[in-house]
């Protein structure tokens, strides 16, 4: 860095009509205006570039374009235009003095890069002389790896900022508008990502511990725009700049990092670095719905941010349960109707709550569920992840309201395989209900129910559980029975039988109905 009367001199060689007491006295002045936050030399650069005196800085090596900075890094100096400015931040250093952090993103034609000012750089931003979309050059900053291996150029008590140098052209640096890329480009592992789009689906917010006394918030926004869709990840602090969103309002995410997710569906993140900015009109036309619904006979296994209205069927009872990692769990199932099918709905943990106010036939949309495959067939888990809306203003609510039947087949013994769900069976009992008290893997003890059925094509055994298990208790044989909604597996002895799930129900019929695989409506 050039001493305080190299610049001098290099201002008085370029502005001759200029003296070096008033030179100094301009770069006294700029320094009280600082608050003493700049260094003579600091501010001596500032007076420069305000007179449009060019420095050559012939000893100054480490002037480069952003994609060519690496880790460890020192002594740099880079130009480039301010996309992003954060808030500033207030800390407290471990030997009790007070620090101050602000962090902005910076882009050249090359890239874009995570700037940390700290102290009184952060002062110089806070007092608003630089903004968004101004050219600032940053000099003697140092690049170290900051969250999520990114790398950051750090701006600390040796290194200065200027606005708007006066040997460069605006031109030659991008906008904003320029790094924004479409949904459908982002690859997953990307830094400093730029997008807009508007709000599909809003879920809500998750607290979770970091380390002792501290936590963590979390909050998950969908965005779609006209090339795709997207969840954007929002991480503490950030959680706040999305409080008033509604569904089909457009944000502008500037500084995102783009990553894959658990199931390597692509994902957003906004951490600190990120700026989320709520904006008041659309931006441009898009053709694919904000919400897109999945029909219950369309589900396969193992997908996730599914969508589904449907109806509620039947409200299960709640079940709790203990984790391997000490902490309580709970469940509670809910068999769900559309009029392609019927699907069993697992609600977890601290989403039970959302159920307080569901009842049957009540019509619910479910955002953000996965599905799973077991022995029982597919069922729709909904997590902490995922969002339950009863009675949503939305088309189709009313249609579903008003499906009073549904058209349910009752398939014949002879024609049952294993891995068959959702299916329904009738005939007499033809064996002794045989109850049992069994304990699970989690430790639950409950009542099972065992038993045979005949109809005219064949005989199958029959596992109920619950409080199915009491209702048949003391049946009698040649008693015509209806297991409504079971699935086929494989029994103890290597054979099949017909089991109940929690969303299974039994009825008992006053005589046996001779025809098979035949339609019936039953009232649900």
């Amino acid at each position: 860095m050039l001493t305080l009367a190299e610049i001098i001199n290099r201002i008085l060689s370029s502005r001759r009509e200029l003296t070096h007491g008033t030179i100094y006295k301009m770069i006294k002045e700029k320094k009280q205006a600082s608050d003493g936050l700049l260094t003579d030399e600091g501010a001596a650069y500032i007076v420069a570039s305000e007179l449009a005196v060019r420095i050559q800085e012939g000893e100054l090596k480490t002037k480069v374009m952003i994609k060519d900075l690496i880790n460890g890094a020192n002594d740099v100096t880079i130009t480039g235009r301010a996309l992003s400015i954060s808030p500033i931040k207030t800390f407290s250093r471990s030997d009790g003095t007070d620090g101050k952090l602000v962090k902005m993103i910076v882009a050249d034609k090359t890239g874009v890069i995570g700037v940390a000012l700290w102290d009184k750089n952060a002062n110089t931003l806070a007092q608003k002389r630089i903004s968004e979309n101004q050219i600032v050059r940053i000099y003697h900053g140092y690049v170290r790896e900051g969250l999520g291996n990114a790398l950051e150029l750090n701006v600390g008590s040796r290194g200065t900022i200027s606005v708007s140098p006066f040997d460069i052209d605006p031109d030659n640096f991008p906008t904003t508008k320029d790094f924004f890329r479409k949904i459908s480009e982002l690859e997953g592992n990307e830094k400093y990502v730029n997008v807009i789009g508007a709000v599909s689906q809003i879920f809500p917010e998750s607290r979770f511990e970091k380390s002792e006394n501290r936590r963590g918030r979390l909050r998950r926004v969908e965005i779609v725009d006209d090339s795709g869709r997207i969840r954007l990840v929002l991480w503490n602090e950030k959680v706040d700049s999305v409080n008033s969103v509604k569904r089909g309002d457009w944000v502008q995410v500037i500084g995102a990092q783009a990553r894959k997710g658990l199931y390597e569906e692509k994902e957003l993140h906004a951490g600190t670095n990120c700026q989320v900015n709520i904006l008041s009109e659309a931006q441009f036309e898009i053709e694919e719905p904000l919400l897109i619904l999945t029909k219950i006979s369309e589900l396969k296994s193992n997908i996730s941010n599914i969508n589904v209205l449907a109806r509620v069927v039947q409200v299960g009872q709640l079940r709790k349960f203990n984790l391997q990692s000490g902490e309580n769990g709970q469940i509670k199932d809910l068999t769900l109707m559309d009029e392609t099918g019927l699907i069993r709905l697992a609600v977890w943990n601290d989403q039970v709550d959302s159920l307080e106010h569901v009842s049957k036939n009540d019509v619910i949309l479910i955002e953000g569920a996965y599905t799973r495959e077991s022995i029982q067939g597919i069922n729709l888990n909904i997590g902490k992840n995922g969002a339950i809306i009863k009675n949503p203003k939305m088309p189709g609510v009313k249609e579903l309201q008003t499906l009073k039947e549904k058209t349910v087949q009752i398939t014949p013994i002879n024609r049952l395989k294993l891995g068959l769900s959702n299916i329904t069976v009738e005939g007499s009992i033809i064996e002794p209900v045989e109850i049992k008290e069994v304990t699970t893997k989690k430790g639950e003890k409950l009542n099972v129910a065992f038993t045979k059925i005949r109809d005219s094509t064949g005989e199958i055994r029959v596992t109920l559980w619950r409080a199915l298990a009491n209702e048949v208790q003391n049946l009698n044989d040649k008693t015509w029975l209806r297991v409504i909604n079971a699935y086929v597996k494989t029994s103890f002895n290597g054979g099949l039988e017909i089991s109940s799930n929690s969303s299974s129900r039994i009825e008992l019929l006053s005589k046996p109905i001779k025809e098979s695989n035949r339609q019936l409506n039953l009232r649900l």
